[in-house]
């Protein structure tokens, strides 16, 4: 499945917020992407007792740009296959 993933360019910080396609859960895809050896935040981890999971929290600081690119393919090979 193809499908584009606006992500704003940080203006700072460390982290971005990755906007997931409709009906993709942030929790679920989190714990996949982890399986994958891929660390990401659902946007549920920041509400107490619950609220929105339509986003990734990413880090884009303190790795390599090659060990990034790879994280990145991992992520969208993990989404294409969540979206399928």
């Amino acid at each position: 499945a193809a499908f584009d993933l606006p992500c704003p360019a940080p203006e700072g910080g460390m982290f971005c917020w990755l906007p997931l396609p409709a009906g993709m859960g942030g929790a679920e895809t989190a714990r996949e992407l982890l399986r994958s050896r891929i660390a990401t935040i659902p946007e549920s981890a920041f509400h107490a007792g619950g609220g929105p999971d339509r986003h990734l929290r990413l880090c884009f600081t303190g790795m390599a740009e090659p060990a990034m690119a790879e994280g990145l393919a991992g992520l969208a090979e993990v989404l294409r296959r969540r979206a399928a």
